[in-house]
């Protein structure tokens, strides 16, 4: 009669042992798999901001060195973007995540209205005109803004790997108990 409440309690301090580090594989692998997620919207979203400052050099060459070539240029960034933002609207997971990229995308649409008027335009601006489009319309404002949009996607992705960070340590101070 000990002898089997020996073994029973010795096969389920086995069962409790494999149910914990099943659980704590299972965790470890979901956040694994989140910190993947989470890295790769930031690549797209710092891709997006690369593919956006060499739109606004085609801008730049198109207004003011006479660029031919700039304005079809000009659209295949115009393309990549939108790619960009397919692909991080796929990535998002939450309602936070799909708020700060709407607002990527929509400080980006006012980025774009600013430059189809200057490039649809700019032959008949004058060159002051060309300036302060650039400079003040364009640079400190939808550019600031683009940039405050990416700012608050970076900080709230920062917050995510906070607590997944926090989910880890949990973990790896728990996983000593199991043995």
């Amino acid at each position: 009669n000990l002898a089997t409440l020996s073994a029973a309690g010795s096969l389920l301090l086995v069962a409790i042992t494999v149910a914990i580090g099943g659980a704590g594989l299972f965790v470890w692998q979901q956040s694994s798999r989140e910190a993947l997620r989470i890295n790769a919207v930031v690549e797209e979203t710092q891709a997006m901001r690369g593919a956006l400052y060499r739109q606004m050099k085609e801008v730049f060459d198109a207004v003011f060195l006479d660029d031919r070539d700039a304005v079809e240029q000009y659209r295949a960034h115009e393309r990549e973007i939108a790619e960009h933002l397919i692909r991080l609207r796929d990535l998002a997971q939450n309602p936070d995540e799909r708020a700060a990229i709407a607002g990527l995308e929509r400080t980006y649409g006012d980025i774009r209205a600013h430059t189809e008027a200057l490039l649809t335009e700019w032959p008949r601006y004058s060159l002051a005109e060309k300036r302060r489009a650039l400079e003040t319309e364009l640079e400190q404002g939808s550019l600031r803004s683009y940039e405050r949009a990416v700012a608050e996607l970076e900080a709230l992705l920062d917050h995510q790997r906070g607590a997944l960070q926090s989910r880890l340590q949990l973990l790896a101070w728990l996983s000593p108990l199991r043995w």
